[in-house]
């Protein structure tokens, strides 16, 4: 579980990731959230958020440069909980992102678009595709299948320098005043998972 106690944002992650994977343009699987937690505080500048993604980097969208997410362009299924969202379902999500430094600290987002609901325990069918010809992603949950473009906005020029495929928890918390803090908390089971089938 990831709290806030000093008054700093925090983003704690756990991935797995596969390297050297040119030429993959669709990476599919089963994600299965068991536990989710994400708790607010009046003292937050932000929701807390608690999420499961599936996804990777696919091209650079200016030079790329040694040693740097800069420019790198990935897309993501995300499954997530908010401390802003009541509800008990867990949000389903498609996101393109630019990474603007070399950290990928910054992000310029294309999305998030909505691609329905999950329960906790309930297990989920999801791909991202990426369509160069036409220049967007797709993006598929369950019966659900959306696509998103990136035409006029981002170009997709050269291979990532980072060239990875991943599935990846992440627990993200605000910065917060005073006590309470806010809290996430994740638990996911991905399923088997395939590449450009």
């Amino acid at each position: 579980m990831v709290t806030d106690s000093q008054n700093t944002a925090t983003v704690s992650s756990q991935y797995l990731q596969t390297l050297n994977v040119t030429g993959v343009s669709t990476i599919e699987g089963t994600i299965t959230v068991t536990k989710a937690i994400a708790s607010g505080s009046k003292y937050a500048t932000d929701p807390a958020i608690a999420r499961a993604r599936l996804g990777g980097f696919f091209f650079n969208a200016g030079t790329r440069t040694q040693n740097s997410y800069e420019g790198d362009v990935g897309a993501s299924v995300c499954l997530v909980k908010s401390s802003d969202d009541g509800s008990k379902s867990i949000a389903v999500n498609g996101v393109i992102f630019e990474c603007l430094d070399q950290a990928c600290d910054s992000i310029f987002a294309i999305g998030p678009i909505a691609l329905g609901t999950v329960k906790l325990s309930q297990t989920l069918t999801v791909f991202v595709q990426w369509d160069l010809t036409n220049h967007q992603f797709i993006f598929h949950n369950g019966s659900k299948t959306v696509s998103l473009s990136y035409s006029g906005v981002l170009t997709d020029k050269s291979p990532p320098e980072n060239d990875f495929k991943t599935l990846r928890v992440d627990a993200v918390v605000p910065s917060c005043s005073s006590s309470p803090c806010t809290q996430a908390w994740i638990e996911a089971v991905f399923g088997p998972i395939y590449i450009n089938r």
